[in-house]
């Protein structure tokens, strides 16, 4: 194939330009669904905590009847437990944000409770 016929495949004018107004717009993130993703992450983390807790003082408890004397299982345990009231913080937190958003409000003119 020669130079002349590998360029007639190549177009001279430049590609026509992109519409954007005709492409289907992504929506973004509800923050609904970011609420619920964040919900479940807190949830995952509470009980990770709580089984890294668990195993902590299980295994610690070992060791000291072992007289090992290690504190590396007594270290898990505390991380576990500072990684439940870290899961737990954000629940609450969570909470008072969703529940402060849709607190009823008296309407002082009726005497009528809304949401």
């Amino acid at each position: 194939m020669s130079s002349e016929e590998a360029t007639r495949f190549i177009p001279s004018s430049p590609p026509p330009s992109v519409n954007h107004s005709t492409r289907p717009r992504v929506p973004a993130a509800s923050t609904s669904s970011t609420r619920i993703g964040s919900a479940f992450l807190n949830v995952y983390h509470l009980v990770h905590g709580a089984g890294e807790s668990v195993r902590g003082r299980i295994l610690g408890v070992v060791d000291d009847l072992e007289n090992r004397g290690e504190q590396k299982h007594h270290r898990i345990s505390r991380q576990g437990e500072d990684a439940m009231r870290t899961a737990l913080a954000g629940i609450r937190r969570k909470a008072r944000s969703s529940t402060a958003q849709h607190t009823p409000q008296q309407d002082s003119a009726a005497g009528h409770t809304t949401l």
